[in-house]
């Protein structure tokens, strides 16, 4: 299939609905696991909530990859670069007060089982997700390739993230994007929540990149 034309920008609050719909759509196994199916919308709602909530501080880090105006697709990158204040509001009363307090922490912990320390040389990724409509017409690897040009504008020589180790569809793409193997993670928390216990760190080395026309970055 042909390459989308996408270019890439921060995220905004403005976007907060698009995104919670991909999110919805790529992860649903994982909101479903988090949420239950009783409180599913109930739990998208706290998650645009909080983002609202905590402005655009909240937001930082993710960006989002769009083709003629709409948002097609979303990348967090996670690095120790200096220049990041963390969100004031405490997701956990928000979630707490929405879902109740065993729910919420509940959920909490569901979203966010694999802990990944970052190192000082490193970018880490997480939310790669891309609207289905637009799948297999490259917008993945156009992500990825703004990581890249981002670890390496930044003087960040890794790029990581994690992928569960039965998605052979992401993990293909990762690796036909240049990632490879560097451990196996085993999650209790996986394997409970998910049915999946398996997750595998993937990492790329950081290299001088040529410039990728189907990307503009902006810093």
């Amino acid at each position: 299939m042909t390459d989308l034309l996408v270019s890439m920008r921060p995220a905004s609050l403005a976007d907060v609905d698009r995104i919670v719909a991909i999110h919805a759509d790529a992860f649903h196994q994982t909101f479903l696991a988090a949420f239950g199916r009783k409180r599913y919308q109930d739990g998208l709602r706290v998650m645009a909530d909080v983002w609202r909530r905590q402005g655009a501080v909240g937001l930082h880090g993710m960006w989002v990859a769009e083709h003629d105006g709409t948002v097609v697709g979303t990348i967090t990158m996670r690095s120790r670069l200096p220049h990041w204040t963390p969100p004031s509001m405490p997701v956990e009363w928000v979630f707490m007060r929405a879902l109740g307090v065993l729910r919420g922490l509940y959920a909490l912990n569901a979203l966010s089982f694999i802990e990944h320390h970052v190192m000082t040389n490193e970018l880490y990724i997480t939310d790669v997700a891309v609207d289905r409509a637009y799948q297999r017409h490259g917008v993945g690897r156009a992500m990825l390739a703004h990581a890249m040009h981002y670890a390496e504008h930044h003087q960040l020589n890794l790029v990581s993230l994690y992928v569960d180790a039965a998605n052979k569809p992401a993990l293909a793409l990762y690796q036909g994007s240049g990632f490879y193997v560097v451990r196996t993670h085993h999650s209790f928390m996986g394997w409970w929540v998910l049915g999946q216990a398996r997750w595998l760190l993937l990492r790329r080395t950081v290299v001088a990149l040529a410039v990728n026309e189907h990307v503009s970055m902006q810093s």
